[in-house]
C-alpha cells in the first residue's frame, strides 16, 4: 500500500524532490519530525475526515500538537474531500446475504447483552472464539480495551469499531455485540450500545485488512439499520434485517 501511494505521488505534476518514511507508530509523528525539519519549512498534515475509516479521536489533538512543538514553522491541515453517502451504491454492492454471513458469523455475534464495563465487554465477545479461560481471550481483550479507550473509530452514531492485527489469528475475524446499556467508549456521539471488533492477523496484507473494513461499514451504514439492531434478538433477524434493506 505505501509503495502504490508512493508511486501516484510521484506521479503527480509539478514533480518536486520527495523522501518517503513509514512511522510504525503515528504517535510518534513528532519525534520522527523533530531531527528532520529546518528553519523556514512547512508543515502540513493530511488527516482524516471525523467519521471516515481512518478517523481516530486523537486525531483531533494532533494539529495542536504539531503547532504547539514546531510553533517556528506554517503547519496546516488538510482534509481531503469525501464523496456523499449513497445508500443505493453500497446496497447494490452488497448483493446478498450470503456475502454478510462471510464477515459477520452466527457463533461471534451476541444480541441484548448485559455488560458491566467495556472491559466485560471485549472479553465476552472475544471468548465466543478463543473460549473461556484462554489466555489468548485475555491478551487479546487487554488490546482491544486500550483500543477501545485510546482510539476507537464511529462508523457511523451508537457504532463503535475496534481494529487490530493480533498474533493469535490466522485470518480475518469479525465479532458484533449490541448491548443494552451504552459502553465507556469515548466516541462523539455518546457512549456506544454497538460494537464490531475486527482482527486481522499480524503480517497480513494491508489491503485485505481495508477491504474488511470497508465491507463492514457498507453493512453497518445501510439505512436503519443501526436503529433496528437495538431490538433484534438473533442473528436470523439480523440477516433478515439487512435481506430486507438491500431488496434480497
Amino acid at each position: 500500500t505505501i509503495a502504490k501511494i508512493e508511486e501516484f505521488v510521484r506521479g503527480l505534476r509539478p514533480n518536486v524532490p520527495l523522501v518517503f518514511a513509514a512511522i510504525p507508530v503515528w504517535k510518534e509523528l513528532s519525534s520522527h519530525l523533530a531531527p528532520l525539519h529546518r528553519a523556514g519549512d512547512w508543515i502540513v498534515l493530511a488527516t482524516a475526515r471525523k467519521g471516515e475509516i481512518a478517523w481516530q479521536p486523537t486525531l483531533e489533538r494532533l494539529p495542536f500538537r504539531l503547532a504547539s512543538e514546531f510553533a517556528r514553522h506554517n503547519v496546516s491541515i488538510v482534509v481531503p474531500s469525501t464523496e456523499p453517502w449513497d445508500a443505493v451504491e453500497v446496497a447494490e454492492a452488497i448483493t446478498s446475504p450470503t456475502r454478510i454471513v462471510s464477515g459477520f458469523a452466527r457463533e461471534r455475534s451476541m444480541f441484548d447483552v448485559k455488560a458491566r464495563d467495556t472491559r466485560d465487554a471485549v472479553t465476552r465477545m472475544v471468548t465466543s472464539y478463543f473460549g473461556r479461560k484462554s489466555v489468548n481471550a485475555d491478551a487479546t481483550a487487554q488490546i482491544l480495551h486500550r483500543i477501545a479507550q485510546e482510539e476507537p473509530v464511529e462508523l457511523v452514531s451508537d457504532v463503535a469499531l475496534l481494529h487490530a492485527h493480533v498474533p493469535f489469528v490466522t485470518d480475518t475475524v469479525v465479532f458484533l455485540g449490541v448491548f443494552r446499556e451504552p459502553l465507556d467508549i469515548p466516541i462523539a456521539s455518546g457512549g456506544p450500545h454497538i460494537l464490531i471488533i475486527l482482527l486481522d492477523p499480524v503480517g497480513q496484507d494491508p489491503a485485505k485488512h481495508l477491504k474488511a473494513l470497508a465491507d463492514i461499514a457498507g453493512v453497518i451504514r445501510l439505512p436503519g439499520l443501526v436503529g433496528a439492531l437495538r431490538s433484534i434478538g438473533s442473528f436470523d433477524e439480523f440477516i433478515a434485517e439487512i435481506s430486507r434493506r438491500i431488496g434480497g
